[in-house]
């Protein structure tokens, strides 16, 4: 009897379990560097500069996302400092 429901337990209990992390591993592999997402600040000067850089390089990567905040540069370094954005783009 005890045979049988461990059996029973373990056939219930792995579909389970082997679901569960495949969810996990397909989430690690989503920020790579030609798929994902990434915010960075940039200087307000370097607008039309960045521009045309995004478009090259969202034409290049398509399932990757640049999401660009023009702000001052001294907000910039500020979002830096305190990991509201990953890259910084600013004149000093």
């Amino acid at each position: 009897m005890k045979n049988r429901n461990f059996l029973f337990l373990l056939i219930f209990l792995m579909p389970w379990t082997l679901s569960c992390s495949r969810a996990t591993r397909s989430k690690m592999y989503t920020d790579t560097p030609t798929s994902g997402r990434i915010a960075i600040a940039v200087d307000e000067s370097f607008k039309p500069l960045i521009d045309r850089m995004l478009n090259v390089f969202h034409y290049t990567y398509p399932d990757a996302t640049i999401d660009v905040r023009y702000v001052p540069e001294e907000q910039a370094m500020n979002d830096l400092l305190f990991d509201t954005i990953r890259f910084a783009v600013v004149g000093r």
